[in-house]
């Protein structure tokens, strides 16, 4: 089915929709793809596609994956951009978030990896593809990079990537806590306590936020957990991160910390890396008073690269875990094995009646006896 570009655009930016010549040549469709293998939920998530209408030879792929407590539609006017400077562009709204299914605020960030592999294998496989990251999604755009060297995508973009917030300071110790407390609490939702002027100056674009109900600023304690466990290994695994990589961030960004960024781009192990500072740019350059020449910038670099880049080819499973993330060794996995076969030796030898009655029991107790831990978790600020 096919959307209204125009209308997707006054939306963000009143107006905006005038400064893009030949929108009629554009076709916006969407439509619904099933989660990939195991969706016990039957989530559905939301998937847009733009291009020229009568375009038949793409330059390349952009794949967009929006942030935190946001949706595809607010980075329509950058898939625009592109869209007509003859590239097609995919985008999706990550589980739970926007249209897609999926409880909300109940998922974790090692799931929308896996929604992330969809939207590739959605990209034609006979184009270069470019993955763009922003914020939450700059952080999974990363990961995914740095655990799958071997995916042939032509480059990644960053821009205000999540890779440290300066609203929270959480220690190993109040890390302990919140894993002893998320059995009893992992229905719960948090504040976020993101600021929405801070997103951007343009004060239209600050009013249209408060407007969009699909903006949902919270989430639960297995997303904060799984950012914890994305986060505290991003810039020492960065050397692993071996494709063509452009770095964007605002030095006034409020949310996430342009010097991580810095960190991050300096530890990174490709040969061919860029990192912008944008100078009194806030969070979202995409919707800031300079977005017209932030987006030139993106284009320009993409521009440089398409022609010479490898094709997609057909995106498989990827692998999906925190940045870095170790296979297990070939003794670890005899050890694991051997560790079981003892267990269950000794289980049967010992001959406890009811061996799984009384384990759930046990784990029942200590969830009464730790209830106190609950008081002592605090709201998780990103």
């Amino acid at each position: 089915m096919e959307e209204d570009i125009t209308a997707l655009l006054e939306l963000i930016h009143p107006g905006e929709s005038k400064k893009f010549p030949n929108l009629d040549s554009l076709s916006l469709t969407w439509k619904y793809l099933p989660a990939l293998p195991p969706n016990p939920r039957n989530i559905r998530l939301f998937y847009r596609f733009l291009k020229k209408r009568n375009l038949e030879d793409p330059k390349a792929s952009l794949c967009i994956v929006h942030g935190f407590a946001e949706h595809s539609g607010r980075l329509i006017n950058a898939a625009v951009h592109f869209a007509l400077l003859d590239y097609e562009v995919h985008m999706i709204d990550l589980r739970h978030l926007g249209y897609s299914g999926g409880a909300r605020a109940g998922h974790n960030l090692f799931e929308l990896q896996s929604d992330i592999n969809l939207l590739l294998q959605q990209a034609s496989p006979n184009l270069p593809c470019f993955l763009w990251g922003h914020s939450m999604g700059g952080l999974l755009a990363t990961t995914i990079m740095i655990n799958n060297p071997k995916l042939t995508i032509a480059g990644g973009i960053l821009t205000s990537p999540f890779y440290k917030s300066p609203n929270a300071d959480i220690g190993k110790l109040k890390e302990f806590f919140m894993n002893l407390a998320s059995p009893l609490i992992n229905q719960g939702v948090f504040n976020s306590f993101i600021c929405p002027t801070s997103v951007t100056r343009d004060d239209i674009c600050v009013r249209n936020i408060f407007e969009d109900h699909k903006m949902i600023p919270f989430l639960g304690s297995c997303m904060a957990l799984s950012m914890l466990k994305h986060l505290r290994p991003i810039i020492s695994s960065s050397k692993k991160m071996i494709h063509p990589v452009a770095f964007f961030h605002g030095n006034k960004d409020a949310l996430t910390c342009c010097s991580a960024t810095q960190k991050v781009y300096e530890n990174c192990g490709s040969e061919d890396k860029t990192m912008v500072v944008l100078e009194g740019e806030y969070h979202e350059p995409h919707h800031d008073l300079d977005r017209d020449e932030f987006l030139n910038k993106i284009s320009d670099w993409v521009e440089a690269r398409y022609r010479g880049a490898k094709k997609l080819g057909n995106v498989a499973r990827i692998k999906i875990g925190p940045p870095g993330m170790k296979k297990m060794s070939g003794i670890c996995k005899i050890l694991v094995v051997l560790g079981v076969l003892v267990y269950l030796g000794i289980a049967w030898k010992i001959r406890i009646p009811n061996l799984m009655a009384l384990i759930l029991k046990l784990n029942s107790l200590a969830l009464r006896l730790f209830w106190p831990v609950a008081l002592i978790f605090k709201q998780v600020s990103i």
